[in-house]
């Protein structure tokens, strides 16, 4: 008898039999594609996983099922993929290779069950599980995610995918680490990184019992993001917008330093420390990243440093430690994205005086200033690197005429006189340098209002004519027929017409001409519009004022049509903000959207919910919702959050691309905001988010107060401030719609 034949006969009957036993009567849900599939699949539990019947699940999802009993062997074909496995065997073999698992497949009641899990994640399906009702969900990926690669300057993140899946952005404490989510999508076979590198790694992972993808991109540096709201839809794909980083610190062949990023930067604060000599620059909107340096043997820099000083508000600081008597001092260029410095003397301010409506002062080498104004109250602040002030320098002058007031003059540190004209209402001015004699300059700031910009915004509803002027200006609009013109009368000594470059005429506007002419001794700038109809126009700005917004309607407006868009941020997969307590920010902008919808319908409007419940909704799909409407106004309510929990206040938003309209829209919300709820003002500000960029009607995003700041948290959880909230909204449109009314 071969003794080897019946041992290894008894073992595999035990081991089949074994397998049979261990089978547990604890049975979960299971739903394929949405259709409940728990009878048919009869789930039992092995190990802590679940085993299915294999053929109820091969015809569940369209697999080819062979089963070879001499050899107790299981094949399972789908789209290409030839799946094996052996009763008892911990191993699946896949294609040609293999994986391991804790519940091999089993036979029980003449039937095989596999490892339900393990099979359907071969195949490319996606598991959710949820615990409370011990339910398992099968989706196939809704989206696949191809390729992440940067955009243009390293300035955004661009994830290429077959289709837009529900996404969020998940801010950590960490700010070298982003996480992005995606709902129902799953990785390419063949998916490429074109980000990983020396500062930048890449990975994915499926977070556990979820059908969720996860990115997290880890950085050497602060990752250049700074709110959840900087994720956007292009062309399919999304895309995540990144603050500008510094690129390089160069000294260049023409002795002049050279600061780059790989964005525009805004003009940076200035100031000197002793002890040793330091020039330091504090820009904003700017991170740090890895950045070339070369300094070179020159004879004015003896090292550069730079840290990120802050990140809310974000300073990248620049500090410059500068050689013994040597002075650097930023020069004006073109170039958004450089800030340049060249060697510099140090000069003596002296002779200050103010003489025909001019500030006039005297220095004894060339400098180039940084003049900048302030509110509250009203004044024009000089700065003077690199100076100092003669001894025997008047400190003020009270000066009575209608603009300046005094002026008073001061160290702002040790190589910056500062000079401050207090003046009587904001206005512009104009600063100019002439070389008087050999080691004399001379110095005259004028105050005369100009005009800085003439633009035209068409939209579906209106023609926005823009007209920006650097001071306050007393105007009058004019309608003439035969032809429709719209004629613009400026009152005041304003820059000559062809000083103004005048756009392209755009929607029902035909041409554009400007002009001037005496009228009782008063001069007139006169801007003509000639239009090709006309149906009706609306004056949105103060007069006096120095932003000129007309809203020129382009076909007839039937007044019952005042529709609009409320849009609540977030919802469904992607929460938004969380604070401390766990408020999620998209229950909270929904209930601010619904008071503020029953306060709309109230006063006759008809108000359209981007979202009325707790549902993903992209957002492409929200732009789509006012623009197929015409809406009149689009509103999307937020709350913020950020790294730092004493962040608060209140602040507005539009695009760059947008002004006029949204402007006075923000402005007025912003300011019932603030008056009503008592928060800190933060201001309108500019920004490209998605929603209020390609909406074609007046857009503003409102962020309320911050959920990160566990006071404010506290205050949104409270019905009375969602109340206040959504009145101090509808005040600030019902006070916007008033200059629309005929």
């Amino acid at each position: 008898m071969n003794y080897k034949k019946i041992t290894l006969f008894l073992l595999l009957f035990i081991l089949i039999f074994s397998t049979q036993v261990v089978l547990s009567a604890s049975s979960p849900q299971i739903y394929i594609n949405g259709e409940e599939s728990t009878e048919k699949l009869d789930p039992t539990k092995s190990n802590g996983a679940v085993l299915v019947r294999s053929k109820a699940l091969a015809n569940s999802i369209g697999a080819k099922l062979n089963w070879s009993g001499s050899i107790n062997t299981l094949t399972m074909k789908k789209n290409g993929k030839t799946v094996k496995m052996m009763v008892g065997s911990p191993y699946i073999q896949i294609d040609s290779r293999a994986i391991r698992t804790d519940s091999p497949m089993v036979i029980k009641d003449n039937y095989t069950y596999i490892p339900f899990s393990d099979i359907m994640n071969v195949f490319g399906f996606l598991i959710e599980y949820d615990k409370v009702s011990n339910s398992y969900y099968l989706f196939k990926p809704e989206s696949h995610l191809k390729e992440i690669e940067w955009g243009p300057n390293r300035q955004s993140l661009i994830l290429k995918m077959d289709n837009i899946a529900p996404y969020r952005i998940r801010l950590t404490d960490d700010p070298k680490k982003l996480i992005i989510e995606i709902e129902k999508a799953a990785m390419e076979a063949d998916f490429v990184d074109n980000v990983s590198d020396k500062n930048y790694y890449l990975q994915s992972r499926r977070i556990e019992n979820q059908a969720t993808l996860q990115i997290v991109l880890t950085s050497k540096y602060p990752l250049p993001i700074n709110s959840d709201e900087v994720i956007s839809e292009e062309n399919g794909n999304l895309v995540i917008q990144f603050m500008p980083q510094i690129a390089s610190i160069n000294w260049k062949e023409n002795d002049t330093l050279e600061i780059k990023s790989n964005g525009n930067m805004n003009k940076p604060e200035i100031s000197f420390l002793e002890d040793p000599r330091r020039m330091v620059l504090d820009i904003p909107g700017v991170l740090l990243s890895e950045f070339e340096k070369n300094l070179e043997d020159n004879q004015w820099i003896k090292n550069v440093r730079v840290s990120q000083f802050q990140f809310e508000p974000t300073i990248l600081r620049v500090v410059l430690d500068l050689k013994e008597q040597k002075y650097l001092n930023i020069v004006n260029q073109d170039d958004e994205n450089k800030i340049v410095l060249q060697p510099a003397k140090r000069a003596r301010v002296f002779d200050l005086a103010y003489k025909d409506h001019k500030i006039v002062f005297k220095t004894d080498a060339p400098i180039e200033p940084d003049l900048f104004t302030l509110e509250d109250p009203s004044r024009l602040v000089i700065n003077l690197f690199n100076t100092y002030r003669e001894d025997n320098m008047q400190g003020e002058i009270n000066i009575k005429e209608n603009i300046v007031k005094k002026i008073r003059v001061g160290r702002f540190d040790s190589q910056i006189v500062r000079i401050v004209a207090d003046l009587s209402e904001m206005t512009a001015y104009n600063w100019e340098q002439e070389q008087y004699s050999k080691n004399v300059y001379i110095h005259k700031i004028s105050f005369a209002n100009k005009f800085d910009k003439i633009e035209l915004l068409d939209q579906n509803i209106y023609t926005n004519i823009n007209i920006n002027v650097s001071g306050k200006v007393n105007y009058e609009v004019k309608k003439f027929s035969y032809p429709h013109r719209l004629v613009v009368d400026i009152s005041g000594e304003e820059i000559t017409p062809d000083e103004v470059e005048l756009p392209d005429p755009v929607g029902i506007i035909k041409e554009i001409r400007m002009g001037r002419f005496t009228k009782e001794d008063e001069t007139v700038t006169r801007i003509v519009f000639e239009l090709e109809k006309y149906f009706n126009h609306n004056i949105v700005s103060e007069n006096p004022d120095n932003k000129i917004n007309i809203a020129l309607a382009k076909s007839e407006i039937q007044n019952e049509n005042n529709v609009i868009v409320l849009d609540a941020g977030h919802g469904g997969f992607d929460p938004g903000a969380v604070g401390p307590n766990n408020v999620e920010e998209k229950d909270i902008n929904l209930r601010i959207v619904k008071r503020l919808e029953s306060i709309l319908k109230s006063r006759g409007f008809k108000v359209l919910l981007t979202r009325r419940s707790d549902n993903f909704i992209s957002l492409n799909r929200r732009v789509k919702i006012a623009n197929n409407e015409g809406a009149r106004v689009f509103i999307s309510i937020h709350n913020n959050s950020s790294n730092k929990r004493t962040s608060e206040g209140t602040e507005t938003f539009i695009a760059p691309n947008k002004t006029g309209d949204s402007m006075f829209l923000a402005e007025n919300i912003q300011k019932e905001i603030v008056s009503k709820l008592g928060l800190v003002n933060r201001g309108v500000k500019k920004e490209h988010l998605y929603v209020i960029k390609y909406t074609e009607m007046p857009s503003v995003l409102v962020e309320v107060a911050f959920l990160s700041n566990p006071t404010e948290e506290k205050l949104l959880g409270d019905d009375k401030f969602i109340t206040n909230a959504a009145e101090a909204i509808s005040q600030g449109l019902f006070n916007y719609l008033d200059k629309f009314k005929d």
